[in-house]
């Protein structure tokens, strides 16, 4: 593998992972902007390499066996390849990682404002009579499937190259988040030329309020949501704090 020149120059995968409501499709469009505007052919891969069905690049279900098929359909591409993902890393993407193939960030956010998230995507989808978050009725289905996603997420921020980025901090001041995320990929890059791609792109919105648990959540639900994750939330808070701050003092640096 190449190691001269920047990290979204070289051949490889870039990981957009997070937990869904947290921004994550957000994220994915922002890096995907950056490496598109440093050169990297960001078209779809071929059926195969990402899954079926998807207008981006997107893995289902676990991240294991469809990457090295993936990292040969990038190769020559002229950099990273964004890849979006709500799955979780098994053997082909820890050994990426470990090769200096995989990097890529972890996207979370309050799991007050996730459940909240979750609960509005349950009632648009049986409305609609969609599949995707039809289960999620009451407050205990949201933790349950909210459980389930820590521990993907986990998973990811074991690996060396993943970043994290807290929703409420990246979403609301994207110009800060576009100069971190090209600090990550080793670019100089134009914020405001990033944001106006992102804004041509669907990013599955949604309120796009920060902290609206404190308008919309019962204090007694709010408890019981932080009486279970709590604890996650606080230890990703100061790891993308951390991370941001690096980043920053980078910049300063330089």
């Amino acid at each position: 593998t190449p190691k001269s020149g920047p990290p979204a120059l070289r051949p490889g995968l870039y990981l957009s992972y997070g937990v869904t409501k947290t921004g994550s499709t957000l994220a994915f469009e922002l890096v995907r902007a950056i490496l598109e505007l440093a050169g990297a052919d960001q078209s779809r891969l071929p059926d195969g390499a990402v899954t079926p069905g998807h207008n981006i690049n997107f893995f289902a279900g676990s991240v294991s066996d469809q990457i090295p098929a993936a990292l040969d359909a990038a190769a020559g591409r002229g950099g990273l390849v964004a890849v979006k993902t709500h799955g979780r890393p098994e053997s082909g993407a820890r050994a990426a990682a470990r090769r200096g193939r995989l990097i890529g960030h972890v996207v979370f956010r309050d799991p007050r404002d996730i459940v909240l998230s979750m609960l509005d995507a349950g009632a648009r989808a049986r409305e609609a009579g969609a599949r995707a978050f039809s289960e999620i009725v009451t407050l205990d289905d949201a933790l349950r499937a909210l459980e389930r996603q820590v521990s993907r997420m986990n998973a990811w921020l074991e690996l060396p190259g993943m970043m994290p980025l807290l929703y409420d901090r990246f979403a609301f001041d994207l110009p800060r988040s576009v100069r971190q995320l090209a600090g990550q990929l080793g670019v100089e890059t134009d914020p405001d030329a990033v944001i106006a791609l992102v804004q041509t792109r669907f990013t599955q919105r949604n309120k796009a309020v920060p902290s609206r648990h404190e308008q919309e959540m019962d204090p007694a639900d709010q408890r019981r949501v932080m009486e279970r994750f709590g604890d996650v939330y606080a230890r990703f808070r100061d790891l993308a704090l951390a991370a941001e701050a690096g980043f920053a003092g980078g910049a300063e640096a330089a």
